[in-house]
């Protein structure tokens, strides 16, 4: 596409006429802070894994076989 080509791009639910340049600057910014996004949610997953190992520990020492917490 030519840089001065008005294409569409969608923010909610309008859309924009925006330029290509203008265009791909923001959706690097989006997939920036969607990155971002990912990197803390996969690092709260992990810390609740964490404390669920920890848990099943306890439990596991507490009540001994009478239990079973696996899938």
């Amino acid at each position: 596409m030519d840089d001065d080509e008005k294409v569409p791009y969608r923010i909610g639910d309008s859309f924009y006429s925006l330029t290509t340049e203008e265009a791909t600057e923001r959706m690097e910014k989006e997939k920036d802070i969607t990155e971002t996004e990912i990197g803390k949610l996969e690092e709260q997953i992990e810390t609740a894994k964490e404390q669920l190992e920890q848990l099943k520990v306890q439990l596991y020492g507490k009540f001994g076989n009478s239990i079973n917490l696996e899938k």
